[in-house]
C-alpha cells in the first residue's frame, strides 16, 4: 500500500521505512527496539572496558591525599 500526502498542491509518495526513530528509541516494523537496546548495550561494554583499562594500576594509596 502507498501512502501520499499532498504538499503545496504537489502530491508526494510517503517513503516506506523498516526502522524509525521516535523520543531517541529505535523501532523496527513489529515495534520492537531490540536493535536499540543492543547498542546501548554496546556502548556500556565500551565504556566499561575503557574504565578498566584506566584504572587498572591504580591502587588505593593513589587515591589518598595527604596534606
Amino acid at each position: 500500500m502507498e501512502y501520499i500526502i499532498d504538499e503545496n498542491g504537489q502530491t508526494v509518495a510517503l517513503a516506506r521505512s523498516e526502522k524509525a526513530k521516535d523520543v531517541g528509541v529505535w523501532f523496527d516494523g513489529k515495534l520492537n527496539f531490540r536493535e536499540h537496546m543492543h547498542e546501548k548495550i554496546n556502548k556500556a561494554y565500551i565504556m566499561l572496558g575503557l574504565i578498566n583499562r584506566n584504572f587498572k594500576y591504580m591502587t588505593i594509596p593513589t587515591f589518598c591525599v595527604t596534606a
